[in-house]
């Protein structure tokens, strides 16, 4: 009678194969969190035209108005989160935005959505 070859798989290899695994699985998840907070930073920057901007007084009665939305912005992560009304271009105005982690950055977001009250906004990770 025949003997059927059946692979044994010893226990080093196993566990040698396991870890590799363990250890390549972690350099991806790794790898993809810091190369999709680098593409969300860089959404972050991407500017609207300077022609697109509202003007200087039309932001400033905006963002008056709008000043416990600001609050609110900040209280997200006390001390670490600012917002601030800036010109960018000659008499045209933009809602800048600093932030910690990016949970804030996503809470952030959550609340005012694409502009601020219609002002575009930039944020950066600080």
């Amino acid at each position: 009678m025949r003997k059927l070859l059946v692979f044994q798989p010893n226990k080093k290899w196993v566990l040698l194969i396991v870890f590799i695994s363990g250890i390549m699985l972690g350099g991806a998840i790794f790898f993809y969190q810091v190369v999709e907070s680098l593409f969300i930073i860089w959404q972050d920057n991407q500017r609207v035209p300077c022609d697109q901007l509202p003007t200087m007084s039309q932001a400033e009665q905006i963002y008056n108005e709008h000043l416990d939305t600001v609050e609110q912005i900040e209280n997200i992560s006390p001390g670490k989160v600012f917002v601030s009304l800036v010109e960018r271009s000659p008499g045209k105005g933009e809602v800048e935005i600093e932030y910690d982690t990016m949970s804030t950055r996503n809470q952030i977001k959550d609340l005012i959505g694409g502009t601020f009250f219609g002002i575009p906004y930039i944020m950066h990770n600080v």
